[in-house]
């Protein structure tokens, strides 16, 4: 008898430490693309019209089907996009989610998506946030860090070399139409642009992205451009001080990170506009973001250790002769 009460005990721990192992981690993984990820519209015919593709830019996602992406424009309305339905699909394309439509249709019409409310009023100008998703796993990118960008974006920063030594990001920027950068205050005597050029068009030849560099009172500094997709990087032997990037794309879906390249000891940069509490010092549009509210304490991980506790203690007096 005791023989049977010490293997259904020691099965019972088994199964506490299996559930703990592999279920509850399960249960705490990333359940789909981090809310307030950039979603950029475009116009594949490119004749101005209203975008009939979405490309988020989270990496390394897996899309299920009947996945559904909820989506929010501008002033606040919300559309939800479904895999499979009302002419919609919804695929990785190289990790991205990607958002189509039919062929010459606004992707975001009410024919096509379904709203969460009264307003269906969804914007045509292509500029989205994620705001949830369902089926789809494994992303990266969304949440913000101190300089505004996201993990999803800053893996395209070479990162410290000789050519950009103590390279930190400082600007992040993407699109698909024209679009001009908060400015960035720069502490080295260089920084560097790297451009990343995803085509958008059926003929990837015809994609393009150029890039003007100005410093921060109007005056040109250079300009560059990629020609087709691709990364390619500049280094802007100016600096320090104050500047901002125009984009100017066609046909792509495009990344612009600045690196400040801090000097060769890679020393962090030097003050860059006063107290990070007190906006009035700053360089305007470089306030660091409110940390949004994430939850309080890790309640998975507080319960799986009074879990595996109460199965150590629980097998300890099963199996006490």
């Amino acid at each position: 008898m005791r023989r049977a009460v010490s293997v259904s005990g020691a099965a019972f721990a088994l199964f506490c430490i299996v559930l703990i192992l592999y279920v509850l981690p399960a249960s705490a993984q990333d359940d789909g693309i981090p809310p307030g990820t950039p979603a950029n519209g475009v116009d594949t015919s490119n004749t101005n019209a209203p975008p009939d593709v979405i490309l988020v830019a989270a990496d390394d996602c897996t899309v299920s089907r009947g996945a559904s992406i909820t989506l929010e424009d501008g002033d606040g309305t919300q559309a939800t996009f479904t895999d499979g339905a009302k002419g919609i699909t919804i695929t990785d394309q190289n990790g991205r989610p990607k958002i189509e439509g039919p062929p010459g249709d606004f992707v975001g019409d009410d024919s096509h998506v379904t709203f969460p409310s009264d307003d269906t009023s969804f914007d045509t100008d292509g500029d989205y946030s994620v705001v949830s998703s369902t089926g789809i796993t494994g992303c990266r990118g969304g949440s913000t860090t101190q300089d505004g960008t996201t993990p999803g974006q800053n893996q395209y920063a070479p990162g410290p070399d000789s050519e950009c030594p103590g390279a930190q990001v400082v600007s992040t920027t993407t699109g698909t139409g024209p679009k001009q950068s908060p400015p960035f205050r720069i502490s080295g005597e260089r920084f560097r642009v790297t451009i990343v050029n995803e085509a958008t068009s059926q003929d990837p030849s015809l994609s393009g992205v150029s890039v003007f560099v100005n410093e921060a009172n109007g005056n040109p500094v250079t300009t560059f451009s990629q020609e087709g997709p691709g990364t390619d990087s500049s280094i802007i032997n100016a600096g320090p001080g104050d500047f901002f990037i125009e984009t100017n794309p066609a046909n792509a879906s495009y990344t612009i990170v600045v690196e400040d390249c801090v000097d060769t000891q890679g020393n962090p940069p030097a003050n860059s506009g006063g107290d990070v509490n007190n906006p009035k010092g700053m360089v305007p549009g470089t306030e660091s973001p409110k940390v949004p509210f994430t939850g309080g304490p890790p309640y998975v991980a507080v319960g799986a250790l009074v879990l595996l506790s109460v199965a150590l203690l629980a097998g300890g007096v099963i199996l006490r002769p």
